[in-house]
């Protein structure tokens, strides 16, 4: 297939979207490379059209990223302090005890 058909289909799912949501899970115990240990994983997809977040999982951890274009979306960098509150609201409505430091 020509370059321009997978462009169109890419614009026609991204321009349908108003936020893109992945949950990739990782290695459950610490991994190494080239003898020395990973401390961390991320992932990060940029030039969308909406923001888009990702969650990571990595040796007991979730790493969350979150890429949005702050010229496009007046305030964005509330999105985080949003997403954190609406995570607290579900571990409380699931009775999942929340850390004080994030509520």
């Amino acid at each position: 297939f020509p370059l321009s058909f997978f462009r169109c289909i890419a614009f026609r799912l991204t321009s349908r979207h108003s936020l893109t949501y992945s949950s990739i899970p990782g290695p459950d115990k610490q991994m190494f490379v080239a003898g020395k240990p990973v401390s961390v994983c991320r992932s990060a997809l940029s030039g969308h059209l909406h923001p888009i977040v990702t969650l990571l999982s990595y040796n007991g951890y979730i790493n969350i990223t979150l890429v949005v274009d702050s010229q496009a979306i007046p305030d964005s960098h509330m999105l985080p302090t949003f997403f954190l509150r609406g995570l607290v609201k579900l571990a409380e409505e699931l009775n999942v005890e929340v850390p004080a430091e994030m509520s």
